[in-house]
Formats: C-alpha cells, structure tokens, sequence
C-alpha cells in the first residue's frame, strides 16, 4: 500500500506511530520515502492556476511565512530509506 503524507502542524504526534502500528499488524512495515523541492522552484510553481484549482497554497508570501514550519515538521519526520529531489 502506497499512501502519502505531508508532515505539518495540525498532524497529531501520534499519528506516525499509530500508522506504524496498523501496518504492522497486518504484518508490513512502513518505508518513507521524502521528496523534496528547492525554495526556488516551489516558489516559481506557487502561483500556477493548477494549484488554484485543487485549493492548495497559491500564496508567495503565505508561503514565506510557514516554510519555517514546514522545514521544522519535515525535520521531525523519521529518516527516509529514499529522497527523491
């Protein structure tokens, strides 16, 4: 089962853990795997109308104010076994 996730504030601490425990139950185990972007090149694609139109983040300037927060939620994420930039 392939399911993603984007580690962020509102996410509750447990939730990790919790997942973990329901895969393992059934005998599985979960492998992350991280993707990342440049500053940069997030900030050239924030404002395409795309994003509009699935009601993700189209704001530059909303999004210069929570990148520390997301850099501080990636941070505690567990490691990756693979990041693909």
């Amino acid at each position: 089962m392939i399911f993603t996730f984007a580690p962020e504030s509102t996410v509750t601490p447990s939730f990790l853990p919790e997942a973990e425990a329901v895969v393992a139950k059934g005998g599985g185990k979960l492998r992350y795997v991280q993707l990342t972007l440049s500053d940069e090149e997030q900030e050239r694609r924030i404002g395409d109308p795309s994003r509009a139109a699935h009601g993700k983040l189209i704001s530059l300037e909303l999004l210069r104010e929570l990148r520390p927060m997301f850099k501080a939620a990636d941070a505690a994420m567990p490691a990756p076994l693979v990041t693909i930039d």
